[in-house]
């Protein structure tokens, strides 16, 4: 019978055979960075944060890992240099996953003392972490691809945590979020972003902003800590 953890170490391969595009991308920001595009240097530190949120191969980890620090450091040349190491350890992972099945659509995940949901249009990040939440904290994990999803969701139960995409189709999560605190759907929520807030988003009703990817012990250590703290109240607590 399949377990969680295989299903989990299933999607993290999935990931993993996605390192070829990785590297793809990779390239093309190297050349832009090459030719003189500033915003191509992070795009290179995003990347690389991301191949090193994924990966447990050490030579992958330590390329990815000097990829961004040197484009944090804003060093352009040194960045540059490394990243032909980094792409061809994305792509020799890659390689060597992608005999790997993908697993069946259909996700079923354990019941737990508090109840989480999951909102983000990529299935793979739905399965990561809807599995990361069941298999590590217990929880039990609702998901949803969409705003209609995650409202419908929202009518029939609520959630001690809401875990939401920046940019979901059609839809600022934001907006969503603070609409959900307003219903009493979640009694905490938290924006999970490549990017982390921008300025537009100062003063925004979220508990907390979480910047993809998160290990999965970083994700469940994360969890445990939004839950330590009391549930803020909603609109529809403060009505008579």
């Amino acid at each position: 019978m399949e377990t969680l953890d295989s299903r989990l170490d299933a999607v993290k391969r999935r990931i993993q055979e996605r390192f070829g595009d990785k590297a793809k991308e990779l390239e093309a920001a190297a050349k832009a960075l090459a030719k003189g595009d500033t915003n191509a240097l992070e795009k290179l530190r995003r990347i690389a944060h991301k191949i090193k949120g994924h990966t447990r191969d050490p030579m992958l980890t330590k390329a990815a890992a000097e990829v961004e620090d040197l484009a944090r450091e804003g060093n352009a040349r040194a960045a540059l240099a490394a990243v032909p190491v980094l792409v061809e350890a994305a792509h020799s992972v890659a390689m060597r996953t992608r005999s790997t099945p993908w697993p069946p659509e259909q996700l079923v995940v354990t019941g737990g003392p508090e109840r989480i949901l999951v909102v983000d249009d990529d299935p793979t990040i739905r399965q990561v972490v809807s599995l990361t939440l069941a298999r590590m904290g217990g929880y039990e994990v609702v998901v949803a691809a969409n705003v209609d999803e995650a409202s419908a969701l929202c009518e029939t139960r609520t959630f001690d945590l809401a875990i939401i995409d920046r940019r979901l189709p059609g839809s600022d999560g934001v907006a969503f979020a603070e609409g959900v605190r307003d219903r009493g759907g979640a009694a905490r929520i938290v924006i999970y972003s490549g990017t982390g807030p921008t300025s537009e988003d100062e003063g925004s009703d979220v508990d907390d902003w979480w910047e993809k990817p998160l290990t999965s012990q970083e994700l469940v250590d994360a969890v445990e800590q939004i839950l330590a703290k009391p549930a803020r109240s909603s609109a529809s607590d403060a009505e008579p």
